[in-house]
């Protein structure tokens, strides 16, 4: 892998699933000359078994000055990949580097609770803030969002993450806000049973 004094934000090792770094490798002949017009394909292989399979990030050329790069794709799950570049005329000719893939900012909210409570009975809403790889936003601590359940009888239970007002015309809503990616909202059911609606609000 090869940067110039110039390319400095080139060939990070640790990058996040928000960024879109640059890779940039040289190929060179037999004589040690940097060659053009080469067609080299890159890809990422997970180090831990957690994650599985190989990404194909895509093919660049090598340009007049023998260097071919890429911009890569860095929305995957957070973990340690190798990082390979690859000549398509001939495999056996590649190098490789170990990058680290961390957790970027929160793109989704995503809410977990069961489809059905006894009437009158308890349930907790467990709410995870993701990234655009999927990944859980552990250095999320600020993001916040409203869930409302518009019927009378149900009620918010008490929590450190949540704000709970009344909800115009009926029913309460909770300002959430999430720590380290995650809150847990506790939730009275109404004692009437039938099918209700929560709204993730805003």
């Amino acid at each position: 892998f090869f940067k110039t004094e110039q390319q400095s934000s080139f060939n990070p090792f640790a990058i996040t699933v928000d960024s879109s770094p640059v890779y940039q490798v040289e190929v060179i002949d037999t004589a040690n000359r940097r060659v053009a017009n080469q067609a080299v394909s890159w890809s990422l292989t997970p180090v831990s078994e957690a994650v599985t399979g190989v990404l194909n990030l895509g093919q660049s050329s090598s340009n007049i000055q023998g260097l071919a790069s890429i911009n890569a794709n860095a929305q995957q799950l957070a973990s340690l990949y190798e990082l390979k570049a690859e000549l398509i005329s001939n495999p056996l000719i590649n190098i490789t580097r170990r990058i680290r893939i961390d957790s970027g900012e929160t793109a989704q909210i995503y809410v977990d609770l069961v489809s059905q409570v006894q009437a009158g009975g308890n349930f907790t809403l467990d709410i995870t803030a993701l990234d655009r790889g999927g990944n859980l936003s552990t250095n999320d601590s600020i993001t916040e969002f409203t869930i409302g359940i518009p019927t009378n009888g149900f009620n918010f239970g008490f929590t450190n993450n949540a704000a709970i007002t009344r909800l115009d015309p009926a029913g309460e809503q909770a300002l959430v806000t999430v720590s380290s990616g995650k809150a847990r909202l506790p939730v009275s059911a109404s004692t009437q049973s039938g099918v209700y609606k929560i709204n993730l609000i805003s």
